[in-house]
């Protein structure tokens, strides 16, 4: 669809097409009411003084049949007239204005061109004051006609037109500067300017009041892992490091192995501002020992720029249990700060986070709440003395718009979104892909767990990735099958209307997903989304069953818990999934999981809350597998 066609149809948008979208539905009716205020107004002052100028008129048409020639004959307008218009003249200039600001504020979030935007502001300058101009024009002399009386207008109040000429042009210029590179991000409190809700506007100029450059000349700035197919025995490396660091390696070793790899530079997007720049750098390391303690230390020439350490994942022959730290929604505000904080209590083999990673909304201007969410958990990291990886599945945030929005986007070099450009979960024959062969549906091997993150209907379908499912799990038969994804198939809070389910999805996931994961024996599935908590129980065809598949959810790793009024929430006597949750909160439901599994199948799963309590009947025990004689 094309952009008039967007912002005319309001729907199938990005996150930043419906802020403007919105804001011109709020300022558009406003400016429309004073504008048509303005011209109501003069024409109350016309019906005014439209006694007194039919009188002229009669003394100039005497005038002329007496003296054979027109006289000019002026009307003296009252003050009260001249009030009245000026007035309607500051109405239709305010009128104007209110809508004007559009125009910075699309450029800002890339939908038009900054220079567009100047011209336009300039042509509405040009109507205010030519409406100005045609109003004052009125008061002079009736003996001019109307070109002439807009040419005495402006020689008798040229200093003020001038001063307003000035300042409209200046702000025509500057205005798309201040709103230059324009972002919005939500549940992140430490900067920008609070609008509506947990949203926070900032542009390329306030960001330069809160922070500094973030990744400085000859520094690392983030160190982090993410983990490939194989979790047990290859990991990939994240760096950020200042722009004059043009070549990075990663030494890692234990008693038993060495390696030393020089690291792969994949582009950041260049039209992020100069304090946001910085080199990003992926090292992937393959045929690692499972369950074992490397140190790691990352190389710029011969200069150390972090030490640090790595556990691989224990396989099934490893005499260790596996711990996956487990949420989604994730939230850079004070119960998300507190849940980052007890990483170290769990001290995890990997962090898994269901969608809406860092809230960025798909922008590559909000490239700010990527390094927040990073840097929290890596104070962690350092703490702990070892980096903990990331597996991540796709949200509604991390890419921009609403699931089955029908908007489609290219993963690039240039506009991401930052979520494929950070995040590399995938290699191909030994090779990471290019930021635009990444995907957003993978799969990782993890002891005995084949783990599927699924994207919930925003750059793939439900019904496309069912194929793809069933050939890697007959790949891996003896795997106990895992997903985890973004919007929920059995959510604790439903209203078409709102963004916390869409009926679309959830035909489409019920239609496809439950059938396949019946099929297949999922043991759990970790959904996100909702900002709530619950766990069902074991469902197979949507009804409890000892053999079903446990939901976990629903994605409140930090952000503040969404009320749900009790008419939508579907666990109530008569909803739609009566009897299906085993526990459940609405309110103060702040948690993330913790999942303990054996490589015998035993597997724990327990709830905490920012606080590190356990989350009351969160507790649950599941076997993945009944243990072969020879383990």
């Amino acid at each position: 669809m094309s952009f008039v066609g967007n912002y005319w149809d309001g729907k199938n948008m990005t996150y930043n097409q419906s802020f403007c979208h919105t804001t011109f539905m709020i300022l558009a009716p406003i400016s429309a009411i004073i504008i048509g205020a303005s011209i109501a107004l003069a024409l109350v002052i016309y019906f005014f003084n439209r006694k007194s100028l039919k009188k002229v008129h009669e003394l100039r048409i005497q005038s002329t049949l007496l003296e054979g020639s027109v006289a000019p004959i002026d009307y003296e307008y009252p003050l009260v007239s001249k009030i009245l218009d000026g007035i309607s003249i500051g109405l239709f200039w305010l009128g104007l204005s209110l809508i004007s600001i559009l125009f910075p504020l699309l450029s800002g979030f890339d939908q038009i061109h900054g220079t567009t935007a100047t011209i336009y502001l300039i042509l509405t300058y040009f109507l205010g004051m030519f409406y100005q101009l045609w109003r004052m024009s009125i008061y002079q002399s009736s003996k001019y006609n109307f070109i002439q009386r807009l040419i005495l207008v402006i020689k008798q109040f040229k200093i003020l037109l001038g001063i307003q000429f000035i300042i409209y042009v200046s702000a025509a210029y500057i205005l798309p500067y201040v709103f230059d590179k324009a972002c919005i991000c939500i549940y992140s409190t430490a900067y920008g300017l609070p609008i509506i809700m947990d949203m926070q506007f900032s542009t390329q100029l306030t960001r330069g009041y809160w922070f500094d450059k973030v990744c400085k000349d000859g520094q690392l700035c983030h160190f982090y892992a993410t983990l490939p197919q194989d979790t047990m025995h290859e990991v990939i490396f994240n760096v950020h490091v200042g722009q004059d660091v043009d070549s990075l390696s990663i030494e890692i070793q234990n008693k038993r192995q060495y390696q030393k790899l020089p690291c792969q530079e994949f582009p950041f997007p260049k039209s992020i501002e100069i304090r946001g720049q910085r080199r990003i750098y992926a090292c992937l390391f393959r045929n690692l020992l499972s369950g074992s303690d490397y140190d790691v230390s990352v190389y710029y020439k011969d200069q150390i720029l972090k030490n640090s350490s790595y556990r691989t994942i224990p396989s099934s022959e490893d005499n260790y249990e596996l711990v996956i730290l487990f949420g989604g929604d994730y939230g850079y505000q004070e119960e998300g700060r507190q849940l980052a904080r007890k990483v170290v209590n769990v001290d995890p083999h990997i962090i898994l986070i269901g969608g809406d990673v860092t809230y960025d909304n798909g922008h590559i201007h909000c490239y700010y709440s990527n390094d927040l969410f990073l840097s929290i958990f890596e104070e962690q990291f350092d703490y702990m003395d070892r980096v903990v990886p990331f597996i991540l599945s796709v949200g509604n945030h991390d890419v921009g718009f609403n699931d089955y929005a029908n908007y489609n986007i290219t993963v690039s070099d240039d506009y991401g979104p930052l979520y494929f450009v950070l995040f590399p979960q995938k290699q191909e024959n030994g090779i990471i892909p290019d930021i635009k062969n990444r995907v957003t549906n993978n799969y990782h091997l993890i002891q005995n767990i084949l783990l599927f993150g699924l994207d919930s209907g925003y750059l793939q379908t439900h019904e496309s990735q069912v194929p793809w499912v069933k050939n890697i799990s007959e790949q891996y038969p003896d795997f106990a099958r895992i997903a985890h994804y973004h919007v929920p198939m059995y959510p604790t809070c439903f209203s078409n209307s709102s963004y916390m389910a869409h009926w679309e999805n959830l035909v489409y996931a019920q239609k496809h997903w439950v059938p396949l994961f019946d099929e297949l024996d999922f043991k759990a599935a970790f959904e996100n989304h909702v900002h709530q908590y619950k766990r069902t129980y074991p469902l197979r065809q949507g009804q409890k069953s000892q053999s079903g598949t446990i939901y976990f959810g629903d994605g409140s790793m930090g952000v503040i818990t969404e009320k749900c009024e009790e008419k939508f929430q579907t666990f109530l006597q008569g909803a739609p999934f009566e009897n299906l949750f085993e526990t459940v909160l609405v309110e103060n439901s702040e948690h993330f999981w913790v999942l303990i599994a054996d490589k015998y199948g035993r597997v724990q799963y327990e709830a905490r809350s920012p606080n590190y309590d356990v989350i009351p009947n969160s507790r649950i025990q599941q076997r993945f597998f009944m243990p072969h004689d020879d383990l």
